[in-house]
């Protein structure tokens, strides 16, 4: 395919990703995929994660876990690399912009959100929903219409579904 967003998992890789999507795991919070066959590519850390706090980004390639290259491994090895015990840090080495900017993230448990929402006021007390979708995965159907039942008991003046930055 000629769509760099689009990649055909096997089976293996998808059960990973499934899970991935499911719940809560012990982690930096970081989606990444193989991007162009060879680099590890950061999709998007996950919003308030470690990473994210970190300063990691998407479109980082990363190329060395705890001073160890990953290049040329699995999506599975670079990721078993990165997770491990909850509040122990690895240091995480990406290319950014053709520069290499090293990160130490501290390792947390990572719940995975899909839906956040908030009602805004504006001008003339006047109330906007906003609702953000973090990452789609098993939950976020149900996420989205428990937080879209929310902010429509008292019906806002409009509503933002913001699908900015999700992976």
């Amino acid at each position: 395919s000629k769509d760099k967003y689009t990649v055909f998992e096997k089976p293996a890789q998808q059960s990973s990703t499934i899970s991935r999507l499911q719940s809560e795991y012990v982690g930096v919070g970081i989606l990444i995929e193989l991007m162009n066959n060879k680099d590890i590519t950061i999709i998007s850390p996950f919003r308030g994660s470690p990473a994210e706090q970190a300063g990691l980004r998407s479109n980082d390639i990363i190329i060395k876990v705890d001073d160890t290259s990953v290049i040329g491994q699995s999506l599975e090895d670079a990721s078993a690399k990165i997770k491990g015990p909850k509040d122990t840090t690895v240091k995480i080495t990406v290319l950014r912009g053709g520069q290499e900017a090293e990160f130490t993230v501290t390792r947390k448990s990572i719940k995975l959100t899909s839906v956040d929402s908030k009602k805004i006021q504006i001008d003339n007390g006047k109330t906007l929903g906003y609702l953000a979708i973090n990452n789609f995965g098993a939950n976020t159907y149900v996420d989205f219409a428990i937080a879209a039942k929310e902010l429509t008991a008292t019906p806002p003046t409009g509503l933002i579904i913001d699908l900015r930055n999700n992976p």
